[in-house]
């Protein structure tokens, strides 16, 4: 596999709560540079959670890593923002696919 784009991958964390008892979620840095391929979807559509439709904007393919759904993956070259809708792992050819989508989750 050809892997000729980087990314950024981020996780949310709770970090502390309010003072009503509400959770402080920030991003943080899971990996910082993913050597991988991201490869454009054809504009298909996918309904994650009833009510939510969500264009599928890319594929990313690499290594078996730690990328888990909702997770927000920054194309390095471009500086676009994509979440994780669903990660796929396949064991024949040891590698993950994710399909990558805009709009907030």
């Amino acid at each position: 596999m050809i892997k000729k784009d980087m990314a950024l991958v981020e996780r949310r964390k709770q970090t502390g709560t309010t003072a009503v008892n509400e959770p402080v979620l920030t991003w943080i840095t899971v990996i910082r540079s993913l050597p991988c391929d991201m490869q454009p979807d054809h504009a298909q559509v996918a309904m994650p959670e009833a009510g939510q439709t969500v264009m599928l904007g890319k594929t990313l393919f690499c290594s078996p890593v730690d990328i888990q759904e909702k997770d927000r993956i920054t194309d390095l070259r471009t500086g676009v923002q994509y979440f994780a809708k669903q990660v796929l792992k396949y064991k024949l050819i040891d590698h993950l696919e994710v399909k990558l989508g805009s709009g907030e989750l």
